[in-house]
């Protein structure tokens, strides 16, 4: 699907230098930060592992930690 946005020169200006550094096209960047943005709002957890953990407990964990988990039955 094709569609037209309009938006301020300043503000195209920043998300085309932020797609840039990126290494990305601005169709591509468009892409990404929608597919983030309606994941996020509809609860989508990320696909790894870090991401699935993140969801489940508050903080960080190192591999380690995670693997305890694992094998303690705890995720």
């Amino acid at each position: 699907m094709r569609t037209t946005i309009d938006l301020p020169d300043s503000m195209f200006k920043r998300v085309k230098l932020q797609a840039t550094r990126q290494g990305l096209t601005l169709k591509q960047w468009f892409i990404q930060c929608l597919s983030r943005e309606v994941d996020e709002k509809a609860g989508i957890v990320p696909p790894d592992e870090a991401g699935r953990f993140r969801k489940r407990f508050d903080g960080t964990f190192e591999p380690s930690e995670i693997e305890e988990f694992k094998r303690s039955g705890r995720a």
